[in-house]
């Protein structure tokens, strides 16, 4: 993602500790990270995680999964 190869990451399972510093690298890019219901990643409850480059294809990948 951070490299443009892609426009979408996808991950489950995962723990803040796995995805902290990936989520602060790319909303400081301007791009998106939220859970897979569309929601803001907290360290509370986020283990699936879905971070894109900001683009339209981040609402269309939330829909797919709800």
């Amino acid at each position: 993602l951070a490299s443009g190869r892609c426009d979408a990451v996808i991950e489950t399972s995962v723990s803040i500790w796995d995805i902290g510093a990936a989520v602060c690298i790319v909303a400081e890019a301007g791009g998106k990270v939220t859970d897979l219901a569309g929601n803001p990643i907290t360290t509370a409850k986020s283990t699936d995680v879905i971070a894109t480059n900001g683009s339209a294809v981040h609402e269309e990948i939330v829909k797919q999964f709800n």
